[in-house]
């Protein structure tokens, strides 16, 4: 089996931006050019940090860090320190940087399953953020 992340940007300023993880990774969101998803540089997204956030995508696992963002990090408005995020999520940075959560498991190549793998959460051996 096989999965696949998809995080859309959906903010106020289009174009709308998607980011698509099949492959476990460690990846940084912010306005810094070096980040691997880059929120655009722009006055709608001042108050989005340069390093905002860190996420530790194994999918169909995420788990998102705030980095110390002055504005917050934010799952369905609820503001922590780290969190899992999960199927139909709103991740938001700020007030206006919005990306929506697509997380779908793969029964077979290419075909996905009826219902999305919506829940995030394993065996609870899974550290999201080892030390």
């Amino acid at each position: 089996m096989s999965a696949r992340v998809k995080l859309t940007l959906v903010g106020l300023a289009p174009p709308v931006q998607h980011f698509v993880f099949s492959e476990p990774k460690k990846c940084l969101i912010g306005r810094s050019l070096d980040c691997d998803v880059v929120v655009p540089a722009n006055v709608d997204y001042c108050d989005v940090s340069r390093r905002h956030c860190a996420l530790r995508i194994d999918p169909p696992f995420v788990h998102v860090r705030d980095l110390g963002s002055l504005n917050g990090t934010f799952i369905n408005d609820d503001s922590h320190e780290w969190f899992p995020l999960r199927e139909g999520d709103e991740l938001r940075l700020g007030q206006n940087a919005i990306f929506l959560a697509d997380i779908h498991e793969f029964v077979a190549e290419g075909t996905e399953q009826d219902a999305p793998f919506g829940n995030g959460v394993g065996s609870g051996t899974f550290n999201a953020f080892p030390d």
